[in-house]
């Protein structure tokens, strides 16, 4: 998915960076090889200052742009092309149903009309693009084609801080779509899942979601207004006698939050199981909360690391990547998706 002129799935044979910026901080990601012999070339996080972004939005520019040059010169890398995502509360969807004979321009002319009526924005003031799933289940001789949106001073406001450290933006995602294509990438290297049911967990920052993956395709996601940051909040305004209580009661709240989406999955759905569940996000708490799944819910579960199987180069700290590797997703899907593979 690109809001810029490229269209998805897009490809390229040069190598670009996934860049990936939330309120914890910034985390890039670069990878080269092919699909059988993945190394992660170059990898850095550099945490932000509370504050430095607030639900999606940068609000203290400055400090952000220096924290991604820091991460820059972290990494080693000396590739300037990078792909962004915007956070998936700042991007409306929709799936659209056309004839499947349309050329991609006759598509396109759609698409403009159906988002110049429906959108709640003028659309000179939108970034549009959009993306074929294939043919439709609901009507015959027909695709179903991923109508995607958002307000171009959100798109400009990222570009901004790439191009302030010397970057060129050459495609922008949205961090869902991300995540998830980088979990269907480890599930085709491994060939997990295949006509089952897989969960994927990502407990962000500020927002969370659940989806369901059948053959590597979302047919089910649910989205959470809540994150670890109040956590962590509570973690530095309390004594250290107090942070397993409250990473216990965090952990039984996402518990909860899970079983009722599982819940809503298999009413809205032919599933009565999923095969397995990745967890993604940060990983001071995924350990314990990985085995409260598993006793209350009798889930497999895995923690989402998309590096799994993955060589790394000498200058890459095996311990750091190992320590943020289930809070890559993001980034680790926008540096896939910007290969051949």
């Amino acid at each position: 998915m690109s809001f810029l002129s490229y269209k998805f799935p897009w490809s390229r044979s040069a190598p670009v960076i996934g860049l990936d910026i939330d309120t914890a901080g910034i985390r890039l990601v670069e990878l080269s090889g092919t699909t059988n012999q993945l190394r992660v070339h170059h990898f850095a996080f550099e945490p932000l200052a509370a504050g430095a972004l607030r639900e999606g939005s940068v609000q203290q520019f400055d400090q952000v742009s220096e924290a991604l040059h820091i991460a820059i010169v972290k990494s080693g890398s000396l590739t300037h092309e990078v792909a962004l995502a915007l956070p998936a509360s700042s991007v409306i969807s929709k799936v659209v149903t056309l004839p499947d004979l349309l050329s991609e321009e006759d598509i396109e002319a759609e698409i403009q009309a159906e988002a110049s009526q429906n959108l709640p924005f003028a659309i000179s003031d939108m970034g549009l693009d959009f993306y074929i799933l294939g043919p439709s289940t609901r009507e015959q001789a027909s695709v179903d084609v991923m109508l995607v949106a958002a307000r171009k001073e959100k798109i400009n406001e990222r570009m901004a801080i790439a191009q302030a450290a010397g970057l060129k933006v050459v495609a922008i995602n949205v961090d869902t779509y991300a995540a998830r294509f980088a979990i269907s990438h480890r599930m085709k290297r491994e060939k997990l899942g295949k006509n089952n049911a897989v969960g994927l967990f990502q407990i962000g920052s500020e927002q969370s979601q659940f989806s369901v993956l059948i053959n590597r395709i979302a047919v089910y996601e649910r989205e959470l207004g809540f994150g670890n940051q109040k956590l962590k909040q509570d973690l530095q305004r309390y004594g250290d006698e107090m942070h397993g209580e409250f990473i216990h009661a965090f952990n039984e709240m996402l518990a909860q939050e899970l079983s009722r989406s599982l819940q809503l999955f298999f009413s809205s759905s032919a599933y009565t199981q999923i095969d397995h569940l990745f967890l993604a996000g940060d990983t001071s708490h995924l350990k314990q909360l990985e085995q409260l799944i598993v006793q209350r819910i009798d889930i497999p579960v895995l923690l989402a690391n998309p590096f799994a199987g993955m060589k790394l180069a000498s200058s890459v700290n095996q311990s750091i990547l190992e320590t943020q590797a289930p809070s890559c997703l993001i980034a680790a899907g926008l540096a896939l998706s910007g290969m051949e593979i």
